[in-house]
């Protein structure tokens, strides 16, 4: 069995130059930078695939495995909240260094999501890991004291380009319409529309229904 002798780098560097009770309001701003190398001598390639943002889904675009030295990533986020209604998007740029041109793979990824509670909640923000959390409803579902718990409203657009050089891995374009019920904050119930486009392959329309539960 091959022993990874890989050395793999990340960092990622994030601020807040708006933050207003309590993450009620704010404005998030990120970069991140990851350096990747292949797992040992007898593995030397690299590939990059994606579904349509349903794993069940199968790939809808897929570079293939293709030999590479390494690769270096650069991304670039961004969120804003403003009590029920929150923006976020994040873009990715992915450059290999090819082993067999002389040429740079250029592959590139990125989205934009917008969202809104109609029961007036925001999404919880951990200023220590630089990430959303879960969302507290302001009141629990319950049968008995005839409360909702919280719904939201939400749409991404996402965008994938896999083709570089001679590598044609296709390019994916994803629209997503979702409604989230939040029963309370251990239990989510999540309803979404996505219209998937594979350039050149045609389109996919898909409805997925998915229920969280953590403790």
């Amino acid at each position: 069995m091959p022993v990874s002798n890989a050395l793999n780098s990340a960092t990622r560097l994030t601020g807040l130059p708006w933050y207003e009770n309590k993450g009620e309001k704010l404005l998030h701003l990120g970069a991140a930078y990851c350096q990747r190398n292949p797992p040992d001598e007898n593995k030397t390639s690299f590939s990059y695939s994606s579904d349509s943002e349903v794993n069940l889904a199968p790939d809808f675009v897929d570079t293939g495995d293709f030999p590479g030295r390494y690769a270096n990533l650069v991304g670039l986020e961004s969120a804003l909240v403003y009590g029920p209604i929150s923006v976020q998007g994040e873009f990715t740029q992915s450059f290999v260094k090819r082993r067999d041109s002389s040429a740079l793979g250029y592959f590139k990824g990125f989205y934009v999501f917008a969202s809104y509670f109609l029961t007036g909640e925001h999404r919880k923000y951990d200023k220590f890991w630089a990430v959303f959390s879960g969302v507290k409803p302001h009141k629990n579902f319950s049968l008995k004291n005839k409360t909702f718990g919280a719904l939201e409203l939400a749409a991404r657009y996402s965008y994938l380009d896999f083709c570089s050089d001679n590598i044609n891995g296709g390019a994916l374009s994803d629209m997503t319409a979702g409604c989230n019920w939040y029963l309370n904050p251990n239990m989510k119930v999540m309803l979404n529309y996505v219209h998937a486009h594979p350039n050149g392959t045609g389109d996919a329309d898909i409805i997925a229904v998915r229920c969280q539960v953590c403790y």
